[in-house]
């Protein structure tokens, strides 16, 4: 089996490797690569380490899907790492090898290392601090603290969850006796220290932007109350898949460690590891539980606690045949769970393929609109453009419709058209710059009145979206017409798929606020 799992493991990279070029961007991928394009230390809705890594990975491969995406890719490599040494400690090689088998086929994580999202490093970096914290608490070791409190820095550059981590150690450190010294000791409070110091660009960013992204983070980004329990539930068979959760009764079995190899003989070094890894996935999990009381959590949330279930789980699908009888259903659940990993991953690879090539006959889900087709659909605007400019003598402004996916993706497509001396750059921005609403970042990066009296392409998903009687209040002229915007993905020789249909409006003379003459 743990040839099996190598050779899962092996291939697994392979199909990142091939999907990282292939794969076609996200609406949210552009997005952050127009945070890279606006270089800072700190964001709205996230920290900066998305954008670094964006610009990074551009500066070796340019600006194509594999240069966006490779410090995900890397990000994907080391969370692999740390997790097979996580498990080692805990399981032994073999099992370590299965551990990193899953880290690498199932779908929240394989995506991760593919897709350029804050996840990606948010995942590394906790994995890291799992490998760090453990040989601080557990084994003993006082230099492991300053690969903690780098680790929690950088996950805090990645997305503010990281703290729930923090927050794990923290209940371990009371619950585990053997710990309590650490609270006497110098080495704790300079990993506090260095976390923070890692962090201090976005303390810095939000202290010059009155704390915008931490009162974003905290509460405004909710609307009214609403429970969301059965949604966080859900999530959680989704990003999980069965194989973690399952694995959760065995940490408090007396001897999950059977047959394996332990760090020490002694029953208390067992408890002890029993009880770091529950602190660090049931402490995280509590907060999204009292979170989802009143919210309705986000799909991806839960995705890094798994991480510290996966030696458990690598151990268990090894050793199914020790758990008979030792919990419900054991014996079948976890001979069940290696055909499984298989099925999950073979699933990966068909969908990556699906969104990349398609299927004949099968139409893709309105939710890849927004993937493909960008391309052919920017060359569209941009000869619209162009003869708004040839019309009128001034260079029109883009504005998608939308919070951010329509703005995110022309930004990018027209920047690739750039290298064309005989095409005019393309100013792009989002519907809540310009006519109230939630802009995100992009209101950081442009405001109203610095598009007085000019003219607006307005591209929308549906026609509804510009037939709003409001919008002639901004504009001394509106086009009657409507007119549609092919996206088509390009095929390999002449074949051509369509996939859906945006529209665009032409205004003319815009009026901040919607102001009269």
């Amino acid at each position: 089996m743990s040839r099996s799992a190598l050779a899962i493991l092996a291939v697994a990279v392979l199909l990142r490797v091939v999907y990282i070029s292939t794969f076609p961007l996200l609406a949210q991928e552009t997005y952050y690569w127009n945070y890279a394009e606006h270089l800072d230390i700190g964001y709205f809705d996230h920290p900066p380490l998305v954008a670094w890594l964006i610009a990074m990975g551009q500066f070796f491969l340019g600006q194509t899907e594999a240069g966006i995406r490779l410090g995900s890719f890397a990000c994907g490599l080391i969370t692999i790492a740390f997790i097979y040494r996580f498990a080692l400690r805990l399981v032994g090689k073999a099992s370590a090898v299965m551990a990193a088998a899953l880290v690498a086929a199932l779908p929240v994580f394989f995506v991760a290392g593919v897709l350029a999202t804050p996840d990606a490093s948010l995942i590394a970096a906790w994995s890291a601090a799992l490998y760090f914290s453990h040989g601080a608490l557990v084994m003993g070791n006082r230099a492991a603290w300053l690969g903690v409190g780098a680790a929690i820095g950088i996950g805090l550059l990645s997305k503010y969850t990281m703290a729930l981590l923090a927050l794990g150690l923290f209940a371990f450190v009371l619950l585990d006796r053997r710990s309590w010294r650490w609270f006497f000791r110098w080495e704790p409070y300079a990993s506090v220290a260095l976390a923070i110091a890692v962090f201090m660009p976005v303390i810095v960013w939000n202290y010059q932007h009155d704390w915008a992204s931490f009162l974003f983070q905290t509460g405004d980004r909710y609307n009214e109350p609403s429970f969301g329990l059965h949604i966080l539930l859900m999530n959680m068979l989704l990003v999980a898949t069965p194989i973690p959760l399952l694995a959760v009764p065995l940490l408090f079995l007396n001897r999950w460690l059977h047959q394996s190899r332990p760090i020490d003989e002694s029953e208390h070094v067992k408890s002890q590891n029993r009880l770091f890894i529950a602190c660090m996935v049931l402490v995280p999990m509590l907060v999204f539980v009292l979170n989802a009381l009143r919210h309705e959590p986000r799909l991806n949330w839960t995705a890094p606690i798994w991480l510290a279930m996966l030696p458990v789980a690598g151990w268990a699908i090894l050793h199914a045949d020790s758990l008979r009888g030792k919990t419900w259903g054991a014996d079948f659940i976890w001979r069940k769970m290696r055909p499984l990993l298989l099925i999950l991953f073979m699933l990966n690879a068909a969908a990556f393929y699906y969104a990349v090539l398609g299927f004949p006959g099968l139409p893709y889900p309105q939710s890849l609109a927004r993937s493909n087709g960008w391309d052919t659909a920017t060359r569209h605007i941009q000869d619209v453009n162009d003869g708004l400019i040839q019309t009128k003598g001034q260079a029109p402004v883009i504005v998608g419709m939308d919070k951010y996916y329509i703005a995110s993706k022309i930004s990018y497509y027209a920047a690739k058209l750039r290298p064309d001396k005989l095409r005019t750059p393309m100013q792009v921005t989002a519907r809540g710059v310009v006519f109230g609403g939630n802009g995100l970042m992009f209101a950081y990066w442009a405001n109203s009145d610095q598009f007085s009296g000019r003219t607006f392409i307005m591209v929308a998903r549906k026609k509804e979206e510009l037939q709003s009687s409001t919008l002639a209040d901004y504009f001394s002229e509106v086009e009657p017409d409507i007119h549609r915007i092919p996206l088509i993905r390009d095929g390999p020789g002449a074949n051509k798929k369509f996939i859906a249909n945006y529209y665009y409006r032409v205004g003319y003379d815009y009026r901040p606020g919607g102001e009269t003459p």
